[in-house]
């Protein structure tokens, strides 16, 4: 039937995700990591494949390759917790605890809920903080913010502001205040302060991809119009 023409022959068969993802499960890593490279070839910009492509690399012990993909990843998605989490597995791995704990801290940035990133950047720092007071000023602007968070759950929005208020005289710089800001100015409809917020956060962590995005989309109505 090939002679034939009724079957195509191909000697690199196509490879589709689902096999890719079974041979990861099955440890099988040698061929995940043929597999997910050429998906990754096929979809560069898909992270998904890229992250197990490092996945798969990481199991082999190729741990500068595996960093390498993740950095590919974080450049398709820069508020990819996970990315970051596994960042910090590798440098925690090559005996770089300091950045390990930056990269866990930043994974806990993006994604607040992220357990296993608080729990490593914990055991490392002693805090699961993504913003640790430096001085007694901001450990009360701290407290400040944590309280405003809570008024604003309660629907005390006016309670929430004056809260922050007080922690920002306190502690101008601290990164948190901003952050809790733009969070309930925007819950108050209030897009113009929330994105003041956020571009004070950015002046003080121009890293912050989170913050930029969320500013982006605040500003996006504007100029559509």
């Amino acid at each position: 039937l090939e002679a034939l023409g009724y079957l195509e022959s191909d000697d690199e068969p196509e490879v589709d995700r689902g096999t890719a993802d079974m041979l990861l499960s099955a440890g099988r890593y040698d061929e995940a990591e043929q597999a997910f490279r050429k998906l990754s070839e096929a979809s560069p910009d898909d992270p998904g494949v890229v992250m197990n492509l490092s996945t798969s690399l990481a199991r082999l012990g190729r741990d500068a390759e595996a960093l390498a993909e993740l950095d590919r990843v974080l450049e398709i998605s820069p508020t990819d917790a996970r990315a970051y989490f596994n960042r910090g597995i590798l440098l925690e791995r090559a005996g770089r605890p300091g950045d390990a704990a930056e990269e866990y801290r930043q994974a806990v940035r993006y994604d607040p809920n992220y357990e296993r990133a608080r729990a490593a950047l914990e055991r490392l720092t002693g805090s699961a903080l993504v913003w640790a007071p430096r001085s007694a000023r901001e450990s009360e602007a701290h407290s400040l913010a944590v309280r405003a968070g809570e008024a604003a759950r309660r629907g005390d929005l006016d309670g929430a502001g004056r809260l922050l208020d007080q922690a920002e005289e306190l502690a101008p710089d601290f990164p948190m205040v901003y952050d809790y800001r733009a969070n309930i100015a925007y819950l108050a409809g209030d897009r113009e302060t929330a994105a003041a917020a956020l571009e004070r956060l950015l002046e003080l962590e121009p890293d912050n991809e989170r913050a930029r995005a969320n500013l982006k989309n605040l500003r996006r109505p504007a100029d559509e119009n």
